[in-house]
């Protein structure tokens, strides 16, 4: 009688599992931030196609299969309590991507995020890349990670001059970053709605059955075509397994 019991527990539980949908079974969920600055204070002044970026991106995102958070023109107390936010919600996401198109530079070593209200010389105030993710995100290992950066990695802003020592990309686990320009360099804002990068790198996005190492390179070799050059994308990354962003054409 017992074993009879164990027999039909075991049988019961394999009839549940087989009848469960796919998303039932340790769902692979995917959550963006995507953040556009554009309206500067203080004498910095406009970038054209930030928002734009933004938009555009969230968009592409949300058609594949993201749940996106979009923010435009955030102060400094603004972008900390959405990052905040952001980071409260990955437990339940198996991927992260965060977006940054708008002012930025290098300042001590670490890609700097630019808010609205940025006042003079307060670069160490600024939001930096290494705080997109808490210590805890950025080392779990089951949580993939993909940062875009469509910005300037120099050391001015205006007539003022960062203090930099060697730059470095943050050391999260299992994670890749793309970078709209070199160590150095001025990322375009673009001649027409979007950014240089950004343009090219949603041409590629939405493109089915790409690899996210093969979206990064075909990006670059286009913006370094269409630049002349003078604007060359890298990529940096630690995946723990390639990603294929696209399995399926977008309407």
């Amino acid at each position: 009688m017992k074993k009879l019991l164990i027999l039909t527990f075991c049988l019961s539980c394999l009839i549940t599992a087989l009848s469960a949908k796919p998303h039932d079974i340790n769902p692979y969920k995917k959550i963006a931030l995507v953040i556009g600055n554009a309206n500067y204070a203080n004498g910095i002044g406009s970038l054209k196609n930030a928002v734009h970026d933004a938009d555009s991106m969230a968009v592409v995102l949300k058609k594949s299969g993201y749940d996106v958070i979009k923010m435009t023109n955030l102060s400094n107390i603004e972008l900390r309590k959405t990052i905040a936010s952001f980071n409260d919600k990955l437990s339940s996401y198996s991927e992260a991507l965060f977006y940054y198109s708008g002012t930025g530079l290098v300042y001590d070593g670490q890609a700097t995020l630019i808010s609205t209200d940025f006042k003079n010389e307060a670069f160490a105030n600024e939001v930096t890349l290494k705080e997109i993710f808490t210590e805890s995100n950025a080392n779990r290992r089951n949580l993939t990670k993909i940062i875009i950066w469509d910005s300037c990695l120099n050391t001015k802003l205006g007539s003022e001059t960062a203090n930099t020592p060697a730059f470095t990309v943050p050391q999260s686990k299992n994670s890749i970053y793309l970078f709209a320009t070199a160590i150095g360099g001025v990322a375009s804002d673009g001649t027409t709605g979007n950014g240089l990068f950004t343009s090219e790198l949603l041409k590629q996005l939405v493109i089915p059955n790409q690899s996210i190492h093969q979206i990064a390179i075909n990006t670059r070799n286009k913006v370094r075509e269409l630049s002349n050059d003078t604007q060359v994308p890298f990529t940096w990354e630690n995946l723990y397994h390639d990603i294929v962003f696209l399995k399926k054409a977008i309407r």
